[in-house]
């Protein structure tokens, strides 16, 4: 059972990382096909390749920290940590420096593709390299019964991030648009703010590493094949992995290309415009978040999230008529369009963790060996797999331009709604009963 602070310690890993990787999906596409001129295909291939590369780094690397012994001296889960955290942060910065070491411009797209490619690739490879043992780490230190709250905090810090990541993107182009862009204060700004974000990620490990002491496991074997017929025969865990996989490639999609329908199909083109949507955005994530886990608390974390995914097939193919509405102002309605997105992305956002962690805890209790690493980084292959063709399929859409953005929100719902009875079949709240049973004692 972890105190109060060492909740925080833990959860706020999530700070640094997130926005690093909010950057990474909303910015990249952007910055890349506006700023460093890479064809818009290319540029949906080498952000795909980010994704398959952290599928099978995340796997990897989880079931690594299974299998290492308990009484590793640094710690079989935290010495992931201990060296990934840097490696991330590079990766990161030189994502962003291409036009420090190349040409930018039109006829160098081979070279931009490869920088894409090379940097992209790395900075998922190190994420999963360290945020799969990280997650790994929850099931082990936490009781079923303060899961959700440590949950709760991992993912304030990861609204927080995004409100960071997502606000600096939208400022970013703004800045862009009025300041002369990698020619002036916008290639500034990128590379400071690259290395400013890379500092906050490191740093934020510290607290936890010197905090957190591992506990005794019992590991499993090294068999990986039994590895994977063990997972594999979970059934709820097989119908969260597909599920999640249909509908992050949909949700990915809007989170990867908003800067481009924000600025193409909103015509928000000015730091102000760009601030109250990406305001909006985490203010409305922030208290939609506090009543998901509300209403999963009452009704199990399935039945909130089958209702945060309905809500979003209902808002998405707004995308083609916002801004043509009549009666209501223009801007205005690209901000109510932010606020109605923001309340289906807070339950996109919010279970995974819980879900994962419950069911590698019922696993341990059931079979009394520790494959935490495994579940973790297992969900990474197809969640993965799935968000690279999201990617793919949104440099699809960038060629064809506004009328692409556009149709953004019907092409994402279409597969958000794929998701749904799957999701539906599953059982994601093992100890639901039991937290219930405890929170009305202790209340």
């Amino acid at each position: 059972m972890l105190s109060t602070k060492q909740k925080l310690y833990y959860a706020s890993c999530r700070f640094g990382t997130s926005i690093l990787l909010n950057i990474v999906q909303v910015a990249t596409i952007y910055i890349y096909n506006d700023h460093f001129n890479l064809d818009p295909f290319l540029n949906g291939v080498g952000n795909a390749a980010g994704k398959l590369t952290i599928a099978f780094s995340g796997f990897f690397f989880g079931w690594i920290s299974d299998i290492l012994p308990s009484n590793f001296r640094i710690g079989r889960r935290k010495i992931f940590m201990v060296l990934g955290a840097p490696l991330l942060a590079f990766s990161f910065i030189m994502l962003y420096i291409p036009h420090f070491f190349l040409s930018v411009s039109g006829g160098a797209i081979w070279s931009v593709f490869l920088w894409l490619l090379t940097w992209n690739s790395a900075f998922h490879f190190f994420y999963g390299f360290l945020l799969t043992p990280y997650q790994s780490w929850m099931p082990e230190i936490t009781l079923e019964t303060e899961r959700m709250e440590v949950s709760g905090l991992q993912n304030t810090a990861n609204l927080l991030a995004a409100a960071v990541g997502i606000g600096y993107s939208f400022l970013l182009a703004g800045i862009f648009e009025e300041l002369g862009g990698l020619q002036g204060i916008g290639g500034l700004v990128l590379v400071g703010a690259a290395i400013f974000f890379a500092i906050i990620e490191i740093i934020g490990f510290i607290p936890t590493l010197l905090s957190i002491k591992e506990r005794p496991a019992n590991p499993p074997p090294r068999d990986i094949l039994r590895e994977f017929r063990v997972v594999l025969t979970n059934k709820n865990y097989v119908i969260w992995l597909i599920g999640q996989g249909i509908f992050s490639i949909g949700l990915i999609m809007v989170t990867s290309l908003a800067l481009n329908f924000v600025k193409e199909v909103l015509g928000f083109t000015t730091v102000v415009k760009c601030l109250i949507f990406g305001a909006l955005l985490f203010g409305t994530a922030m208290a939609s978040f506090i009543l998901w886990i509300k209403f999963a608390h009452l009704h199990g974390k399935r039945k909130a999230l089958v209702v945060g995914l309905s809500w979003m097939v209902i808002v998405l193919p707004f995308t083609v008529v916002v801004g043509k509405l009549p009666l209501i102002p223009t801007d205005m309605q690209g901000y109510l369009f932010s606020i109605a997105i923001a309340i289906g992305l807070a339950a996109y956002y919010i279970f995974p963790y819980a879900i994962i962690a419950d069911i590698a805890d019922q696993d341990e209790r059931v079979t009394n060996e520790n494959r935490a690493g495994m579940y973790t980084g297992f969900n990474s292959i197809p969640l993965n797999i799935f968000q690279a063709i999201s990617l793919g399929l949104s440099g699809l859409l960038l060629e064809f331009g506004k009328t692409g953005l556009m149709w953004l929100g019907p092409v994402a719902a279409t597969f958000v709604l794929l998701s749904i009875p799957i999701i539906n079949k599953g059982h994601f709240d093992p100890f639901m009963e039991t937290t219930k049973t405890v929170t009305t004692q202790t209340s």
